[in-house]
């Protein structure tokens, strides 16, 4: 499955995002700001390390989470090298279950080409992809045009409401008039539409 949680700063997706996330039992994060933290969680800061780190977490039962906060200067760059890692490991392990986490996904260009057969090609039922934007357009059309779940928070900028009203009319309304962490959550699949307005259902710490 792929997750695109949209939204203004400081609002909650990244913490809407980790909350769906740790409902796995395995999660490789990309975390280019830094903020996420947990615990149990092995981090690591380059590529090579994370995409050993996978491989490790996929197949050892004691591993849940991995944390790449990146160091290298070329943000893109590391990011094509992660997704590399990450298409590796799911073809070393076809049948495990595992959430994929990008936050600020502005910084990366989600149609390199190992991103995209991951979304592509994992069974949606196994591999679920979680991206966190502040605008619509920050997800590709290629991306959005194959995700499974919207989860958006209050929009009021008419050319991002524009983008979410190409979905569905009702959806952008919706958004437009959402306050505080309320959020709406469209659900491309059926064509249905919840609003989420209980931020005490999902919020946890990113800190450990």
């Amino acid at each position: 499955m792929i997750y695109a949680l949209i939204g203004r700063r400081e609002l909650g997706k990244t913490t809407l995002a980790m909350y769906m996330a740790r409902k796995f039992a395995k999660r490789a994060v990309l975390d280019p700001r830094g903020m996420i933290h947990y615990p149990t969680a092995e981090r690591v800061h380059t590529a090579a390390e994370a995409a050993e780190a996978v491989a490790e977490m996929l197949d050892d039962p004691r591993v849940s989470e991995v944390i790449y906060h990146p160091t290298e200067d070329d943000l893109d760059l590391a990011f094509q090298q992660w997704a590399a890692g990450l298409k590796a490991a799911a073809l070393e392990f076809p049948d495990a279950t595992w959430a994929i986490v990008i936050d600020e996904a502005s910084f990366f260009d989600l149609n390199a080409p190992s991103f995209q057969w991951l979304l592509k090609c994992t069974p949606r039922d196994r591999v679920h992809v979680f991206i966190t934007a502040h605008r619509p357009q920050d997800v590709p059309t290629r991306v959005r045009a194959i995700t499974d779940h919207f989860l958006v928070f209050s929009i009021r900028q008419e050319h991002d409401l524009k983008a979410i009203r190409d979905r569905n009319e009702r959806f952008a309304h919706v958004v437009s008039q959402l306050d505080g962490r309320d959020f709406a959550h469209w659900n491309d699949a059926l064509g249905q539409l919840q609003v989420n307005r209980h931020a005490e259902s999902w919020r946890v710490s990113l800190q450990p």
